[in-house]
Order: C-alpha cells, then sequence, then structure tokens
C-alpha cells in the first residue's frame, strides 16, 4: 500500500487548509530553511545518480538512501532510526533484534506485541510473556520515571507524558494526559479466517497508529491521515495447542508509539462463511466537514467500490478520485455556494449508485494557521539531550520540524495536528532556550517553552 503515501501527506495537510501560502522567512530564519533547498538535485529520489553511486539499484542515490546496499525504493523506516526497514537488524527500534523477535515469537513491526503497555525488550528482560496481555513484568525490574511525574514507569498509565494525578476519564488504560487514538468505525468488521483482506478504520490521531487484530500486527497498512488508515487483515492465530485457527471475534489495537493505545474489544470477527453477495453501498465520509472553496482531500468507505466510478455531491462531481479497494476511495470534495450538509453519491460505470444522505458539511474555510509551538512536555531535560519531549500547540502537519537551541530535534512524529513528538538534541548551554517549529519557508518562535539543565553525575 506504499504507493497511498503522497496522498496520505496531501490528506494530513488538507485538514487544516494551505498554511504555507503567503508566509516569509522572519530575519533570523535564515538557517532553518529547509536541508534539501541545499542537496544537489542528484540526490533526490527520482533524478539520476551520478555513476556507481546507487548500488543497489533501487533509483535512490547512495547519499540519500538509508539502505544503499538494499533495495528499498519506499525508503520505508519505521522506527525512523535513518535506517531503512529493509536494513535495519531491529525494525520497530524496541532494542530486540529482528532475529530475536522471530526465535521469541514476537512482531519486530510492533514494539509491544500483546499491545498490554510494556515494550517487548522490557517483557524479554523481565522473563515475562510478550505474548500474553495478562503477563506483565514484575515492578522491581521496570524501575525508573521516564517523565518525572512521581510515578514509576510500571505503574504509570502516561509514561512519556507527565500526569500525577493519573486521571482516565474513559477507563482504558491510557491517562487522559496522553489519550489521543480513538476508532470510529471498522469497515467491514468481518472476514476470512486466512485474512488478506483490507478494511478501513476510521477515528482519530491515526496518523502514526499501528493496527493488530488479536495479536497479529497488520504487515501491510497506509495511514490515510489523522482520520484514517487502510490495512491489510492478517491470517487469525490458531489457539494454544491448536494448530487451525478457528472463527470468532477479536480485539483490534491502535498504538501509537510512545503512549497512545486503544483495544476495540471484539472490533473485527473472523468468520469461514462464504462472502455474502456484493451490494453497492456507503457508510462513512471523513472528515464530514470542509471548506466551501473545495479541494479537501476525503475518505469514503462502502462496499463494491470498482475502477472508474464517479461521486458527487449535491449533484456536482468530485475529482482526483482514487479507489483504493473495494470498501474504500479517496478524493477531492467541489466547490459548493452555499454552507450547511449535502448528500454524497456513487455511481459504478455500470449505472448503479448509492446515496448517503446529508452526509458532508460545507462550511467557511477555517482561518489560515501556522505551525507553532505552545508548551514542551517535559519543560525541562539534560543538556545531553536523549530525552523524548512531547510538542503541544496548533497546526502541526506532516513535515514540521522542530528546533531546540538552534538544533534539530532527533525523529519528530507528528501525532495529531495539535501534538507531536521528538528526541531532544544537546545543547552547549543551561537555562531557558528558544523552541523554533520550522514547516517549509515558515517559522514561528516560542522562548519559555524548555530549559536545559545540567546533566547528572
Amino acid at each position: 500500500m506504499r504507493p497511498f503515501h503522497a496522498l496520505a501527506l496531501m490528506l494530513l495537510a488538507s485538514c487544516l487548509g494551505d498554511e504555507r501560502a503567503g508566509s516569509a522567512i522572519p530575519d533570523d530564519a535564515a538557517d532553518d530553511a529547509s536541508p534539501v533547498d541545499s542537496l544537489d538535485s542528484s540526490q533526490l529520489p527520482g533524478r539520476s545518480c551520478p555513476a556507481d553511486s546507487d548500488r543497489d539499484g533501487d533509483g535512490i542515490c547512495d547519499s540519500s538512501d538509508n539502505c544503499p546496499e538494499d533495495v528499498n525504493a519506499d525508503q520505508a523506516d519505521l522506527d525512523q532510526d535513518g535506517m531503512g526497514d529493509a536494513c535495519d537488524r531491529d525494525i520497530d527500534g524496541d532494542g530486540l533484534s529482528n532475529p530475536d523477535e522471530g526465535a521469541l515469537g514476537t512482531d519486530p513491526f510492533n514494539t509491544d506485541t500483546d499491545f498490554d503497555g510494556a515494550d517487548d525488550h522490557e517483557e524479554a528482560r523481565c522473563r515475562s510473556d510478550a505474548l500474553d496481555a495478562a503477563s506483565l513484568p514484575l515492578a522491581a525490574c521496570s524501575p525508573g520515571d521516564y517523565d518525572g511525574d512521581g510515578i514509576s514507569n510500571f505503574k504509570d498509565n502516561c509514561r512519556y507524558t507527565p500526569n500525577p494525578d493519573q486521571q482516565d476519564s474513559d477507563n482504558d488504560i491510557i491517562g487522559d494526559a496522553c489519550d489521543c487514538v480513538e476508532v470510529d468505525a471498522i469497515i467491514p468488521n468481518s472476514g476470512p479466517v486466512a485474512g488478506g483482506n483490507t478494511v478501513t478504520i476510521i477515528g482519530s490521531c491515526l496518523a502514526y497508529a499501528v493496527p493488530a487484530f488479536g495479536i497479529e500486527g497488520s504487515r501491510e497498512f497506509e495511514n490515510l491521515g489523522f482520520t484514517a488508515l487502510v490495512a491489510e487483515v492478517p491470517p487469525a492465530r490458531p489457539p494454544p495447542g491448536l494448530q487451525a485457527a478457528s472463527p470468532g471475534p477479536v480485539d483490534v489495537s491502535m498504538k501509537v508509539h510512545p503512549d497512545g493505545l486503544i483495544r476495540v474489544v471484539d472490533g473485527y470477527t473472523y468468520t469461514d462463511a462464504p462472502a455474502p453477495p456484493c451490494e453497492l453501498g456507503l457508510q462513512v465520509v471523513a472528515p464530514t466537514y470542509g471548506a466551501n472553496i473545495g479541494g479537501g482531500l476525503t475518505v469514503i468507505t462502502g462496499d463494491c467500490f470498482v475502477a472508474g466510478m464517479t461521486i458527487t455531491l449535491a449533484g456536482k462531481s468530485a475529482t482526483s478520485i482514487q479507489v483504493l479497494g473495494p470498501n474504500t476511495a479517496l478524493f477531492e470534495t467541489p466547490e459548493h455556494a452555499t454552507s450547511g450538509a449535502v448528500d454524497v453519491t456513487i455511481t459504478t460505470p455500470a449505472g448503479q449508485s448509492a446515496t448517503l444522505a446529508q452526509s458532508y458539511i460545507y462550511g467557511p474555510a477555517p482561518p489560515a494557521c501556522e505551525p507553532n509551538v505552545t508548551a514542551v512536555v517535559p519543560s525541562s531535560g539534560p543538556t545531553t539531550g536523549g530525552n523524548l519531549v512531547t510538542f503541544v500547540g496548533d497546526c502541526f502537519v506532516d513535515g514540521t520540524k522542530f528546533r531546540l537551541n538552534g538544533q534539530l530535534v532527533v525523529a519528530p512524529r507528528i501525532l495529531s495536528p495539535t501534538r507531536a513528538t521528538g528526541i531532544a538534541p544537546p545543547s552547549d548551554t543551561t537555562g531557558l532556550v528558544a523552541v523554533k517549529t520550522l514547516f517549509g519557508k515558515t517559522v514561528s518562535r516560542t522562548d519559555d517553552a524548555y530549559t536545559y539543565h545540567e546533566a547528572a553525575p
């Protein structure tokens, strides 16, 4: 599902409008321009490389290739450590090598195979069962307090986000302070025991979510922005002691490192019944709101979608339609002069049609905004860097970068328009430092959000 990546990036940006338009670089921000501006054109993907500088022949020049000796034109890097998945001995970055995960039976694409809140490496070190959510490492084996809120890591429901009150309004084991991931619909919510079919998951904060069915992670999935993802369902896992899987419901889990996790109990059902006859239908449009000027990239789910189908909103044709499978399509909304709810209709080349009444709402475009940080959590860290920080702010989109005291934050991940994480860089000074938010040529600055202190001896 890698070909959907460019569309996913468009969907992320379309959630907030085109905040890049009309922006200019402040006088003090010339050094913050995108590093792509200074690259030789031959280093960019899709351009020709100098002689003998593409050893693996994947079309990515060695100087830009995160696996220069292994073919990986998609440059996938799950743990964002700079080493592509094709050559990374620890794909998910949990501290267990891929061969070790194979020996343990854990998922090399998921830091927490059984979705119990304890990473596979931690469970292996503490000799608890990394395949059983009921088996947790002993508290004595999980020392430390990553976020400094006075709650030990083992007991903390937000290990990387300070929350001494441990408030958990929805009782989902994830504290309110870091609870972002939500699932509204799984379409379809059943399929064959053999797996291999695709489902669309609609919700919120899904930009970096990793889906799992039971304890089997999906090997092929594509995040379509903050509100949707498409995943290939893995085969059902046989019960302990049995060789064959049986039909039945399983939990669907969505995890976003480091804290976000949600489990939909019995959210998907494996079945051995033959698939019913296909009937054209619509189920969900996401997002449900867009500007009158149109152009918003939107996900639509349903049944029996086919290539060549058309989509109309209030009788006007949508553009850039991409049918991703029998249950999912992307499109750009047409312009609509008046505000209010409108019908969405799909029509197949054979003339069949289905309508979802009053399912999309037109309204005024939101005011243009620029990414900016209002707080950093925790608000201080050692001059050695290396600690995980969470940026709270507005208008974050994929591609937003952050600087602390002039140094780029390592491995930034945009979790939602208001939340991002990254690894703090080292600093040669202590005290309050400037926090800069960068997107393209737009730079904003906050001077009272983060403090460096001397590292403990």
